[in-house]
């Protein structure tokens, strides 16, 4: 099962609740190594998970024991390979996006942006997504995935980040039952998480021992 998500968008909150609600394993798989999508100017920088998938990850995202949680770029390939696969389309609204990635800079949530040094308010964040082509990623982004969810409902369930947030818990139910998940508890809480980079480096160092 697949949750396609804009960056910055509670993803993990909703990748955690919904495996804890219908007790499933959850996972986020990185593919530094497999191509740069077409048309992504910024965003793989970013994010490893934006690049081209295969066809051997499509057979995992379709597997109903594990929630996958992946930023998807919505490229031709893309989109071809995952026409037929049901999904969760999580988005937010790109300029928000850009908020985000400034307020948890300045919290000191997540490193540096070596493109954004200097840059102090965030105004002048959003003039430099524009200038470096991150937030024609994002519209890209938002934009494609859109017009799939519009265009083929049938395996495309979209959220939008203010929905999941503000009706945590009719959304949450709502989606569990596009995935078609047994579930027992009545209570639809949306958990609190956010990407940590550093579990999933000490997973893959882990990973590394134990073989």
């Amino acid at each position: 099962m697949l949750i396609v998500a804009i960056p910055k968008s509670a993803s993990s909150s909703l990748e955690h609740s919904i495996a804890k609600i219908c007790k499933i394993k959850h996972r986020q798989t990185l593919f530094h190594a497999q191509p740069i999508p077409e048309n992504c100017n910024k965003l793989h920088l970013y994010h490893s998970d934006v690049r081209t998938i295969t066809n051997e990850q499509v057979d995992q995202f379709s597997s109903q024991k594990c929630i996958y949680k992946q930023h998807i770029f919505p490229s031709a390939e893309n989109l071809h390979l995952l026409k037929k696969q049901p999904k969760i389309i999580l988005l937010r609204p790109p300029e928000e996006i850009i908020y985000s990635y400034y307020r948890a800079e300045k919290q000191h949530i997540h490193k540096q942006l070596e493109e954004f040094e200097g840059f102090k308010s965030p105004e002048e964040w959003i003039e430099q997504a524009k200038k470096i082509g991150l937030l024609s990623d994002l519209n890209f982004f938002y934009e494609q995935w859109s017009a799939e969810s519009k265009k083929y409902p049938q395996t495309h369930f979209l959220i939008h980040y203010s929905e999941l947030i503000s009706q945590s818990e009719k959304t949450l139910e709502a989606t569990i039952n596009f995935l078609g998940l047994p579930y027992k508890t009545k209570k639809m809480e949306l958990l609190k998480k956010r990407y940590a980079s550093n579990s999933i480096i000490k997973r893959y160092i882990r990973k590394i021992i134990n073989n």
